[in-house]
């Protein structure tokens, strides 16, 4: 229960001016479905949320430790017989 939330707010005060805003939709909350969150248990969710947004509030970083770092190739492992790299 709102662990988007708790994953999202840190990263968000962490960021500080690194922030930016991109038209591309990244995530899109399917709220058709009835093993959402809310409609599974709105109590629930929402205490969760209020207690995430109740926690103090990380710093932001003066910069951001991996921006000199040269991406690596990723192995993403779909299936017990094959493997892709990217």
């Amino acid at each position: 229960m709102a662990g988007d939330l708790a994953i999202m707010m840190p990263m968000l005060e962490m960021s500080g001016k690194h922030t930016r805003f991109i038209t591309d939709v990244m995530y899109l909350y399917n709220r058709g479905n009835p093993l959402n969150d809310h409609k599974v248990n709105l109590g629930l969710q929402s205490e969760c949320a209020n207690h995430v947004r109740s926690l103090p509030k990380y710093k932001r970083l003066k910069a951001l430790p991996f921006e000199n770092i040269s991406p690596l190739p990723v192995t993403l492992k779909l299936d017990s017989s094959r493997e892709e790299t990217k």
